[in-house]
């Protein structure tokens, strides 16, 4: 949480713990660690990086959806 969260209502608050525990319960880190060392490795193609970019857009959107369903 970022220093001025204190200062946000209670909803909001939740809402981000709730977004990131959908990212801790779907075990989102181990596909970007994996991506990451692929775009390491590939650091020269464009398509690596482009993969990496859409993998985190598509994680964050699943959580994101996972804590409207709540």
């Amino acid at each position: 949480m970022p220093a001025c969260a204190h200062d946000w209502p209670e909803r909001d608050v939740d809402i981000v713990l709730r977004h990131e525990l959908a990212h801790l319960a779907r075990r989102d880190w181990l596909p970007q660690v994996v991506a990451e060392l692929v775009r390491a490795v590939s650091w020269f193609n464009p398509i690596a990086w482009l993969a990496v970019h859409q993998l985190r857009a598509f994680s964050e959107l699943a959580c994101d959806d996972a804590v409207l369903r709540q």
